[in-house]
């Protein structure tokens, strides 16, 4: 999946499902590209931020590093499974946590600027590039003053 494609996706589960999942805008890239975790709990209080902080958590990202590219469908792949089991009232592990005060954070892509430019190249190309980290000139860095 491309990241346009997975924030459509989880866009799409926020409207579907305003009863169980928020989002937070955690920050931007290094290229300015949003960062939001896709949090799903049974809001109980009207204050989310308060139930943020006195429930226990589950984080689970993907793409961490720019290759990982499996890992996106696996986020994905938990957070639909997540959602059918909440609509069909299926009592396994996911939906029994967050029904008794768990919360379970998703963040789908961690290094989206490298997932974005692999997903550019690709789409170019044919050819997945072999970038390894994120898209951040550490050339350009001096450390303790040194070339």
């Amino acid at each position: 999946m491309s990241p346009a494609e997975v924030d459509k996706l989880c866009y799409a589960m926020l409207q579907e499902f305003p009863e169980i999942v928020s989002r937070v805008k955690i920050g931007e890239s290094y290229q300015g590209r949003n960062l939001y975790v896709y949090i799903f709990m049974n809001k109980i209080n009207t204050s989310v931020e308060k139930e943020l902080k006195s429930r226990p958590g589950i984080f689970i990202n993907g793409a961490h590093h720019a290759r990982e590219l499996t890992s996106i469908s696996m986020v994905t792949y938990i957070m639909l499974k997540f959602l059918h089991s909440w609509v069909a009232k299926d009592q396994n592990m996911l939906a029994e946590m967050v029904e008794n005060r768990s919360i379970l954070y998703f963040l789908p892509i961690v290094n989206i600027d490298a997932v974005t430019y692999m997903a550019e190249k690709y789409i170019e190309t044919g050819i997945i590039p072999k970038t390894r980290k994120n898209m951040h000139n550490y050339s350009k860095v001096k450390c303790n003053n040194q070339p």
